[in-house]
Order: C-alpha cells, then sequence, then structure tokens
C-alpha cells in the first residue's frame, strides 16, 4: 500500500469511528498524519479527489452518499474502477492494469487514484456488490 492508500483507509477509519463529520475533514487529518512536513503531498488533488469521489458514491461503509467532489473525471475512474473490481477482483493485484481499464485504455497517467481505491478496497471499506 502507498502513502496515500494509507491516508484513504486513515481516513476511512476516522469516518467510520465517528472522529469527524466530513469526509474532506477525515481526509485532511488523514494526509496531515502521513505527509506533516510536506505541503505539496497533502493538497495533491487526484487521490483527495478519489477518496470523496468514492465517499460521494456511496460505497465507503459507513459514509452517507453525499456530494463531496466537484471532480467528474476521478470520479468517472474510480467508478470504473469500481465497475472492474465487481467483474474481476483479482485486478486489486494489479493497479496499472486496473487503471488501464477503468480509464479505457486511453493513456492517461495514472495519479495514485488506483492506490486509494485498492487499499480501501483490501481493507474491506468499500461496500460493492456484483
Amino acid at each position: 500500500m502507498d502513502k496515500y492508500g494509507d491516508a484513504s483507509v486513515r481516513a476511512a477509519k476516522l469516518l467510520s469511528i465517528g472522529t469527524f463529520a466530513t469526509p474532506r475533514e477525515a481526509w485532511d487529518s488523514a494526509v496531515l498524519e502521513i505527509f506533516p512536513d510536506r505541503l505539496p503531498s497533502r493538497i495533491k488533488g487526484c487521490p483527495r479527489a478519489a477518496f470523496l469521489s468514492l465517499c460521494q458514491l456511496g460505497v465507503i461503509r459507513g459514509v452517507i452518499k453525499g456530494n463531496y467532489t466537484r471532480s467528474v473525471r476521478n470520479r468517472d475512474d474510480v467508478a470504473g474502477a469500481l465497475d472492474e473490481l465487481i467483474r474481476s477482483p483479482e485486478l486489486a493485484e494489479d493497479k496499472l492494469r486496473l487503471w488501464a481499464l477503468a480509464t479505457g485504455n486511453i493513456g492517461k497517467a495514472h495519479n495514485s487514484q488506483m492506490d486509494v481505491v485498492i487499499s480501501l478496497f483490501h481493507a474491506g471499506y468499500l461496500d460493492i456488490r456484483s
């Protein structure tokens, strides 16, 4: 699991135990813990948008579906990844293949979004059913 994966699991845990009221507050706290001295890493948009998109889609256990991000592109990418994981859960072991399938093989650069999805998947925080 990479550090953004760690942050996403930490944020989901903070939400599940009621430490924070909103996904954004939980994310901000988690990345501050993971990257205490690295502001650029804490404000990196794609992994944050991936986490908030999963919250918005209502697939993180214990998080109420809501309007948490305006990032349509990241929401579409994580939604595509969820669809692929439902069909083929083994893709959680191959983030580059999962990324390619989620984005339609358009050659778009990966920017930690799949680390967020896969880490939450492995930690059991994603409520996805086929």
